[in-house]
């Protein structure tokens, strides 16, 4: 039996991993961790539906510190 607690099973849109999305809950989802900027959540949004893998989040959070 799956709960929200377990979180949503999905495929990245940038890179097409596969991974656990928790946003349900959202202290528990790993993409809380990363920082990114209002300019980076606003790309995110125009160009891809729903969430990012944890790598693709902080590889465009690292871009934006060069």
């Amino acid at each position: 039996m799956s709960t929200d607690l377990d979180g949503e099973n999905k495929r990245c849109p940038r890179c097409g991993i596969a991974f656990v999305c928790q946003a349900s809950v959202i202290a528990r989802c790993q993409c809380r961790a990363i920082i990114l900027t209002a300019e980076q959540k606003a790309f995110v949004k125009q160009r891809y539906m729903g969430c990012l893998c944890v790598a693709c989040l902080q590889s465009m959070a690292d871009e934006c510190k060069r």
